[in-house]
């Protein structure tokens, strides 16, 4: 019931920056633009010719994997995928070390916020809907059969 109602509240406004993206991605171009300089810093290729069509193409992502987060299809892969694009655009869009005083204030907390986002996408990508976990499930299948092939030498006067 719990994951019914978190996952589409986790998932808002991911698909709202999503949407925005594609339909707006002008809005977007400082943010592009500043990623483009720090790949280009690395000596990556630059991004600038082609900011645009990044930019519709990361939003139709975030749109898609957010309602499959909100929609509980795949919830595990889509907030896995929302915490890897939401971590670089966080960095991106609050660029608090080029500002002073309250603006830089004002940076950082959005800065949080974003990164509150991805915290909670890591969290939903590790939920297993209570489910253990792989190692915990061989672990036990291990001991199981070793238990069992115990058991079976004991009948056979093995051990």
């Amino acid at each position: 019931m719990l994951n019914r109602l978190a996952r589409p509240l986790l998932a808002a406004p991911f698909i709202a920056s999503g949407i925005d993206a594609l339909l707006r991605p002008a809005g977007h171009r400082a943010t592009a633009k500043r990623v483009s300089d720090f790949l280009t810093e690395l000596g990556l290729p630059a991004l600038e010719p082609q900011a645009e069509l990044i930019t519709r193409i990361s939003g139709g992502l975030m749109t898609a994997a957010g309602l499959a987060l909100a929609t509980s299809r795949t919830p595990r892969l889509a907030a896995f995928a929302l915490a890897l694009m939401q971590g670089p655009l966080a960095l991106a869009n609050n660029p608090f070390w080029d500002h002073d005083g309250d603006q830089r204030t004002k940076e950082l907390n959005q800065l949080i916020s974003a990164l509150g986002l991805v915290g909670g996408a890591v969290i939903a990508a590790s939920d297993r809907g209570g489910d253990p976990s792989l190692r915990w499930r061989m672990q036990t299948a291990a001991k199981n059969a070793a238990d069992s092939a115990s058991e079976r030498a004991e009948e056979l006067g093995i051990i």
